[in-house]
């Protein structure tokens, strides 16, 4: 349900070598219990217990394991982190378990996130269906308990956490949060927040909008689930998939560069390497630059020119002939759940413009891409070379 804590992230990134050896052992069970032996928490072994006590409707002995993950793990809240993600759980019971992990570390950033989100989606809920006036204060008021407790201790969280603190605070009239969480925020990753959340105008105030997970609705064939609301937990995954490619090729953030313009395309391919292509205007100097690295994040290409005066407003000029700066970041129309935000196969295309003290960045994908043609100009000015096969 929240998708980006850490956890989570790192689970994914290592399970599957481990979740192909279970799956193709006939004594699994042995197996998992053995890895607990060695790593007494390990992720991957309880989610298969997990899973194989569940299928087997065998409740007593899932919760004779995390009792005994508790008992040999007495001052970690991670043994109730990992019950609360446990399979077949209401939402009051994850909520009780996030609370016990609560009452051994009230400062951990997972157990705050979840809490405070957990609280916002009962919250959401009841103003949907009930309606209940004592359920949605105490629902909004236990969210915005935890939530502020890590909007003031994290700076990372708090270009998200904004969102739904200033939509509760209005529901409750507290003026005081509303002023403190307005405050412009420290941006804390590549890319601002704002850009990559899609909100009705009116989020602030419709508390049906759920604005950290976003919204659905069907396709016309009734078969594919469109996002139409972008929340911030949908921002944030997309944010920190594209910073870390940045961080890869070592490059700033756009915005925290020294010039008086300059644009840069990130081109991410599933099946080829990761390419950046800079433009830069720093004190009368015009140049172009460019990366290229492997999956491995080997550096494979890199070099820089400088560019002549025609070749600059050239490329300029393409630039603002696709209306980049009032173009939308996303495609309403590109929002179709595929996993999250990522898609199958094929390429993001990202282009991000600072001048003036303005910044925008435009986000497209393969077949829906209107900035194609001036990414590919850049490309033209490089030393880069690119077969047509490789380009999608």
């Amino acid at each position: 349900m929240f998708r980006f804590h850490l956890s989570k992230l790192i689970m994914f990134m290592t399970s599957s070598s481990l979740t192909h050896f279970f799956e193709q052992s006939r004594s699994k069970k042995p197996i998992a219990f053995k890895l607990l032996e060695i790593d007494k928490l390990n992720e991957v072994a309880i989610d298969y217990l997990d899973r194989v006590y569940t299928m087997n409707n065998q409740q007593d002995s899932i919760n004779l394991l995390f009792d005994r993950l508790v008992k040999e793990n007495p001052k970690s809240p991670i043994p109730y982190l990992l019950r609360a993600e446990a399979r077949g759980l209401t939402p009051t019971q994850r909520i009780d378990f996030y609370k016990e992990a609560y009452k051994i570390d009230s400062l951990q950033t997972v157990v705050n996130y979840e809490l405070g989100g957990r609280y916002y989606q009962l919250f959401i809920n009841e103003y949907a269906k009930n309606q209940n006036k004592e359920n949605l204060i105490s629902y909004s008021t236990q969210s915005i308990k935890y939530f502020s407790n890590l909007y003031t201790r994290d700076k990372s969280y708090r270009e998200a956490l904004k969102y739904p603190l200033l939509q509760l605070a209005t529901y409750l009239g507290n003026d005081e949060l509303k002023t403190r969480v307005e405050q412009p925020n420290e941006q804390f990753f590549y890319f601002p927040l704002s850009a990559f959340v899609d909100l009705p105008t009116d989020w602030q105030t419709n508390f049906t909008v759920d604005v950290v997970s976003g919204g659905y609705k069907l396709n016309r064939d009734f078969s594919v689930p469109v996002k139409v609301i972008l929340g911030v937990e949908d921002a944030r995954f997309k944010i920190e998939w594209f910073s870390n490619s940045l961080r890869t090729l070592k490059e700033p953030a756009l915005n925290a560069i020294k010039a008086e313009k300059a644009y840069r395309f990130t081109w991410l391919r599933s099946f080829h390497n990761l390419i950046v292509v800079g433009l830069l205007n720093t004190n009368q100097s015009r140049s172009i630059y460019w990366k290229e690295c492997d999956k491995s994040g080997k550096m494979i290409n890199e070099g820089t020119k400088v560019l002549s005066q025609k070749e600059w407003t050239a490329i300029v000029d393409a630039i603002q002939s696709i209306d980049f700066w009032n173009m939308p970041t996303q495609k309403n129309e590109a929002r179709v759940a595929r996993g999250l935000v990522s898609h199958a196969d094929g390429a993001q295309w990202i282009l991000e413009g600072a001048a003036s003290g303005k910044y925008h960045v435009v986000d497209r994908w393969s077949g829906e891409n209107d900035s194609k043609e001036v990414c590919m100009q850049m490309i033209k000015l490089t030393d880069l070379t690119i077969k047509s096969g490789e380009i999608y």
